[in-house]
């Protein structure tokens, strides 16, 4: 079931140190106003979409400057940063992926991923739900113990993935995660491959939707169930 985020909201299932560090984020996400997701055009087109990096770069921002994250000097936000991984079950180099923004410490410690995060505006999922698909399996692949990342034998997965969905009208029965499973059904219409399996790394995947004023999460899990 969904739940609506505030800055003292409790959030249950992971343990004390990815809780502090999930709930930063949330954090920084509410701290970003709407003006970056949407902005008036001309007297002709009002309520315009900003292109996702706009609200990333933003979300960057934000995050870095969280106090649990800011006063941790181990800890490293970087955005759109280059991960290559092995598929050891199949021998096959997964395609060079840029994830948008990963909580970790650094991208020479191959040890300590924490937080990976994907962003999707809605009006780019609602033209191609598969996107939201590729994004979601981006994920599982990050938090996966049976992928490697090239040359190296003790990199270890994220512990948790994160979806954000960012929704242009500021109207909160707009803002909803039943949306997402809508996006994911479509998907799998068209194309029945588009199925997500059911295990563990759904718990560690949280999905987001935000619409500069309201946030309302759940876990992969729960939307699919």
């Amino acid at each position: 079931m969904e739940r609506t985020f505030c800055e003292n909201t409790s959030i249950k299932g992971y343990d004390n140190a990815i809780n502090k560090y999930l709930h930063s984020l949330f954090v920084s996400i509410t701290n970003v106003k709407s003006g970056y997701i949407r902005f008036d055009g001309s007297d002709e087109q009002k309520d315009l979409e900003h292109v996702e990096r706009v609200f990333a770069y933003e979300l960057y921002h934000q995050w870095c400057n969280n106090p649990i994250i800011s006063n941790n000097k181990k800890l490293v936000i970087n955005a759109e940063i280059p991960k290559v991984l092995i598929d050891e079950m199949r021998q096959n180099k997964i395609p060079l992926m840029y994830p948008d923004i990963v909580l970790h410490h650094g991208q020479n410690a191959y040890k300590g991923n924490l937080i990976i995060c994907e962003i999707k505006r809605e009006r780019y999922v609602h033209q191609d739900p598969t996107k939201l698909f590729d994004d979601l399996i981006k994920l599982r692949m990050y938090l996966s113990s049976e992928l490697k990342v090239k040359d190296r034998d003790d990199w270890e997965p994220f512990k948790l993935g994160v979806f954000v969905m960012t929704i242009r009208k500021d109207v909160l029965s707009k803002c909803s995660i039943s949306k997402l499973k809508e996006y994911l059904n479509r998907a799998k219409s068209i194309n029945f491959q588009n199925t997500i399996p059911a295990d563990n790394l759904n718990k560690r995947i949280v999905c987001i939707v935000y619409n500069g004023k309201v946030l309302k999460f759940d876990t992969l899990n729960n939307i699919i169930e």
